[in-house]
Parts: C-alpha cells; sequence; structure tokens
C-alpha cells in the first residue's frame, strides 16, 4: 500500500493576506488531499498555550502551511464549513527525506 493510497479526505487551505487597500481578503487552495484522523489532545500552539485540538491532519510535503493558515474539512460529514485554526504544525523526516507534514486543528 502506497503513502498516497491513505489520503483519502480532502480540505481546503485558507490564507488570509491584506490587498491593496488594506483591506483583509482570503486566499483559498481548495481540495487538497490528506488523511484526517479525528483525536482529542492537549496540544501547546505557537504562543506556549494549551489548547484543545480534535483533529491531526496528515498531508504531503510541499504544501505550503503556515500558522496564519486556517483549515476547512469539505466533504458531506461537515456541512457548517467552519474554518479550524492550526494549533501545531510538526515535518518528520526520516535519514534522507522529509516524509510528511502534520498538522493539529481546534
Amino acid at each position: 500500500m502506497s503513502y498516497n493510497s491513505l489520503l483519502i479526505n480532502k480540505v481546503d487551505l485558507i490564507g488570509e493576506t491584506i490587498d491593496q487597500w488594506g483591506q483583509p481578503t482570503e486566499t483559498i487552495t481548495a481540495n487538497i488531499v490528506c488523511r484526517i484522523m479525528y483525536q482529542t489532545k492537549l496540544i501547546r500552539n505557537f504562543q506556549g498555550e494549551e489548547v484543545l485540538s480534535f483533529a491531526k491532519l496528515f498531508f504531503k510535503p510541499g504544501q505550503v502551511i503556515s500558522h496564519s493558515t486556517k483549515v476547512r474539512i469539505t466533504g458531506p460529514q461537515d456541512i457548517k464549513k467552519i474554518k479550524h485554526p492550526i494549533i501545531s504544525i510538526t515535518r518528520p523526516q526520516n535519514a534522507t527525506l522529509l516524509h510528511h507534514n502534520e498538522i493539529w486543528i481546534s
């Protein structure tokens, strides 16, 4: 079984930027394949605060994901289309290359 066959879910990555008039705008990268593992866990966020996370997402390496990006789970199970903030990002690797990205969301 390949790693690609495990990526059965899709999400939208939403980045927030400022346009030329100083107004906030969203840039949406739609239908990114990932793997969602629903698990409640207490995680330290980027500011050092403890935050409750409800899911960990696995992405292929190469996705541009930062702490300011929000995640919207797409599919029939998520009717509300909530934008989930990213709590933590880890990038595990083996001896030669970056394997995948792990993103915890709240």
